[in-house]
C-alpha cells in the first residue's frame, strides 16, 4: 500500500486524529491532574507541537524546532521523550508509550503523512524537508578543523574542551559543519569558529541553527554567530539588540568620526562606549594591542554609565622580550617588538611572518620577511608595519603570528658584539577577518 503524504493523506482523518489528541489532553488540563501553567491551552494543548493520539492517549509531538537548553514540554503532556532521530514526544503519563517512542513517531509520520527524514551531507533532515529542496552542505572548503568533524563518525569517540567520555551521536552541516556529542556531563554541540574549535552545552537532540532572523530560535552559546543581521540571542529567540543610549555603541559606525567603540557587539546584546581613537601603544582594552600585550591603566565604563573621569591606558608585554602581532585595515598586520630593560644594547631583531593554512592547520612563510632599521629597537615598544597577508584559498579569515630572535650580554648595536646565543620568539596568533 502506497503510504500517504502531505499531499495526498486524507484531510479528514488528519484532523480527526489531532482532534482526539486534543480532546484527551484537553480533559487532563480539565480534571485539575496537570498545571496548565506551562506552554499550551485548554484549546491548544501542545502549542507549536502536533497533537496525536495512540491507544487511546494525547501526545504533543515536536519536530523541526530547535531544541535548547530549558525547553519544556506542555502542561498538558509534560514527559518528556525523545526519539532516534531527535523528535520529541511529550506525554501525560511517565511510562513510554506502547509500542516504544519510534513506533509511535512512524504512526504519526504514517497517519498524518509527515515523510521520514532524510540525510545530506551526514545530518538527519527534520521530517518535512527533503534533499531535493535543502542542501545542507556547506559552502566553500573546510577548515582542518571542520575537516576532522565532517571525518568524526556517528559513536566513534571525540574530544571536546572542558568535557570528557564524549561520542559522537549525530552530525549537522548546516551552512557550517557540526556535530552533536553525548559526553558524561551530558549533551555538546561542537562546531568550529575561524578554523578553532568550539564546543557548547547543549540539550535535546537537535542541530542548532544559525544566522537567523527575527523571531527565529537560536542557540545564544554561539554568540553572534547565532542570529543575522546585526540581531542578538535574547532567551533563545533572534530579536534587535537592545536600543542604544547617547555615547553607547555597538560598532565604530555608531560613534562619530575619529571615536572607537569600546566594549560593544550587536550580537550578544552588549552595549560599548564610544570613546576618543588612541594612538599606536595606547588602548582602552587589550583590543588595540598586539597578541601578548595587556591593556594597563585604562579607566573607562560600560555601555551607558556615565563615566567622566575616562583615561586610556598603555599596552604592556608581560615582562622580558616580546613579539606579538596586531590587525590593521584590511588583511595588514603590525609586528610589535617590546624589548625587556635586561637587554640594553640589543641589535635589531629580524622578524617573518607565518599565515595558518586553514586547509590543513600547518602554518606557512607570510609575506617577504621584513627587518627593522638598525638601532631602532632599544627600549620600549617597536612597531613595524608588515605588509598585508593572503588567506587561504577559499576562506575570508586568516591566523597570524610572528617569528623573531634576539640576542642577550650585547656590547654593541651587532650581534657580534654579544655573549649570548640567539633566542628565538614566536608571538601568540592573531585572527585577521576584515
Amino acid at each position: 500500500m502506497t503510504k500517504p503524504t502531505p499531499e495526498t493523506a486524507p484531510r479528514a482523518a488528519r484532523a480527526a486524529t489531532r482532534a482526539a489528541a486534543t480532546v484527551l489532553l484537553a480533559a487532563a488540563l480539565a480534571g485539575g491532574c496537570l498545571d496548565s501553567g506551562g506552554k499550551g491551552t485548554g484549546s491548544d494543548p501542545c502549542g507549536a507541537g502536533d497533537a496525536f493520539s495512540a491507544e487511546g492517549v494525547g501526545y504533543c509531538i515536536f519536530t523541526a524546532a530547535i531544541i535548547i537548553e530549558g525547553f519544556d514540554c506542555p502542561a498538558a503532556a509534560p514527559f518528556r521523550f525523545e526519539g532516534s532521530d531527535g523528535t520529541v514526544v511529550c506525554s501525560p503519563s511517565e511510562a513510554p508509550p506502547t509500542g516504544g517512542v519510534d513506533g509511535l513517531i512512524d504512526d504519526w509520520r504514517e497517519q498524518t503523512g509527515q515523510p521520514k527524514p532524510d540525510t545530506v551531507g551526514g545530518d538527519t533532515l527534520s521530517p518535512g524537508d527533503t534533499a531535493g529542496d535543502t542542501d545542507t552542505t556547506p559552502p566553500g572548503p573546510l577548515s582542518a578543523c571542520e575537516q576532522g568533524l565532517a571525518d568524526a563518525g556517528v559513536g566513534s569517540a571525540f574530544t571536546a574542551p572542558d568535557h570528557s567520555g564524549c561520542t559522537v551521536a549525530r552530525a549537522c552541516a548546516e551552512g557550517a559543519v557540526g556535530a552533536l556529542l553525548t559526553c558524561a556531563d551530558g549533551g555538546v554541540y561542537c562546531d568550529c569558529e575561524h578554523g578553532e574549535l568550539r564546543c557548547v552545552a547543549l540539550a535535546g537532540g537537535s542541530c542548532p541553527a544559525r544566522g537567523g532572523g527575527t523571531g527565529t530560535a537560536c542557540l545564544p552559546a554561539l554568540g553572534a554567530s547565532a542570529c543575522g543581521g546585526g540581531l542578538w540571542c535574547e532567551d533563545g529567540v533572534c530579536a534587535a539588540p537592545p536600543a542604544l543610549c547617547a555615547g553607547g555603541c555597538y560598532r565604530a559606525v555608531d560613534c562619530g568620526a575619529g571615536s572607537a567603540c569600546v566594549g560593544g557587539e550587536a550580537g550578544t546584546g552588549t552595549i560599548g562606549a564610544c570613546r576618543a581613537a588612541v594612538a599606536t601603544g595606547a588602548c582602552w582594552s587589550a583590543a588595540d594591542c598586539a597578541s601578548g600585550f595587556a591593556c594597563q591603566g585604562a579607566t573607562s565604563c560600560v555601555g551607558c554609565e556615565a563615566c567622566p573621569g575616562a583615561t586610556p591606558g598603555a599596552c604592556q608585554a608581560g615582562g622580558g622580550t616580546t613579539l606579538g602581532v596586531v590587525a590593521g585595515d584590511g588583511f595588514a598586520v603590525d609586528v610589535w617588538w617590546q624589548v625587556g630593560d635586561a637587554y640594553a644594547g640589543l641589535p635589531c631583531p629580524a622578524f617573518a611572518l607565518e599565515v595558518r593554512d586553514e586547509a590543513t592547520g600547518e602554518w606557512v612563510a607570510g609575506p617577504s620577511d621584513a627587518t627593522c632599521t638598525a638601532g631602532a629597537a632599544a627600549f620600549g615598544l617597536d612597531v613595524r608595519s608588515a605588509g598585508a597577508v593572503t588567506p587561504t584559498e577559499g576562506f575570508d579569515y586568516a591566523w597570524v603570528r610572528a617569528r623573531g630572535s634576539y640576542y642577550t650580554g650585547c656590547f654593541g648595536a651587532v650581534p657580534e658584539s654579544c655573549t649570548g646565543e640567539p633566542v628565538e620568539l614566536v608571538s601568540e596568533p592573531v585572527l585577521v577577518a576584515p
